[in-house]
This record gives structure tokens, C-alpha cells and sequence, in this order.
């Protein structure tokens, strides 16, 4: 996952691991980047997909 906010880069392990704190943590949906706070909402499973997909196209044409 990547930050919107200031683009750290990071496991959805890490963002759990940031809310930990958070009184809402078991109705929230929102991800906690661990570097600078922000939340926002997670990446829906599609855009996940495409961009896997992405992925392994770029590296077919690379090899």
C-alpha cells in the first residue's frame, strides 16, 4: 500500500499495527499509515487486481 498523503510505502500488517491505539479499531475501516497518521479509505479489491495485472505486464515486456 502507499500513503495518498506523503507516499510511504507500506503492509497492510503495519497499518493494522498503527491502529492498535484507536478506540474505533473494530468498526473502522479506514487504513493508518504508520509513518505519518493520515487515514484513508483501502484500496478496493478490483484496483488491486488491475494492478497486479499492470505488474506482470511490465515485467513480461521487460523480459
Amino acid at each position: 500500500m502507499k500513503c495518498t498523503l506523503c507516499g510511504y510505502k507500506f503492509s497492510e500488517g503495519d497499518a493494522q499495527a498503527a491502529c492498535q491505539r484507536c478506540p474505533l479499531m473494530k468498526g473502522c475501516r479506514l487504513i493508518r499509515c504508520p509513518n505519518c497518521g493520515f487515514e484513508m479509505p483501502p484500496e478496493p479489491r478490483w484496483g488491486r487486481y488491475f494492478k497486479k495485472e499492470r505488474k506482470a505486464n511490465e515485467n513480461k515486456r521487460q523480459g
